[in-house]
């Protein structure tokens, strides 16, 4: 299942092609997958209620794939009221890497990294250079495993 911000955000779309890209390398279909966008203003409670309409509706998943570390934060917790044991029952990828923060899950979220760091002396380059060229610069993104898959 997959549980992602606003599908109007320019990153949503990109991390969603990425995701689409990836299952289709498996021969994976994603139409076979359940995918949720929460509406623009946010709310990072919908989470609570997406996983609940997929359990009552008896949609069977092992795995979450969210939208940021805050939804997968989210995910966690109702989770775990629920009984569920992460990964065992299931497996929980956020993305981010919240700095401090993601290392704090119980167990260790597993997520993609946004590195901040490299955005920003990419956007100084840019203003420095005098760069002219416009679009999309692309940095890489690592997984960084820890125990929630």
């Amino acid at each position: 299942m997959f549980i992602m911000l606003n599908q109007d955000l320019p990153a949503v779309t990109l991390r969603s092609q990425g995701i689409e890209k990836a299952l289709a390398e498996q021969s994976l279909s994603s139409s076979d997958y359940r995918w949720r966008y929460m509406a623009p203003e946010c709310d990072y409670h919908d989470t609570i209620k997406i996983i609940d309409k997929a359990l009552a509706e008896n949609y069977e998943f092992d795995s979450i794939v969210c939208g940021n570390d805050r939804v997968a934060l989210v995910a966690y917790m109702h989770l775990h009221r629920l009984g569920l044991d992460i990964p065992k029952d299931v497996a929980i990828l956020g993305y981010d890497n919240m700095e401090e923060v993601a290392d704090l899950f119980v167990p260790g979220l597993t997520t993609v990294e946004l590195p901040h760091s490299e955005l920003g002396k990419q956007a100084a380059l840019h203003i420095m250079e005098q760069r002219t060229e416009t679009g999309i610069i692309k940095v890489q993104c690592p997984v960084i495993e820890r125990e929630s898959l």
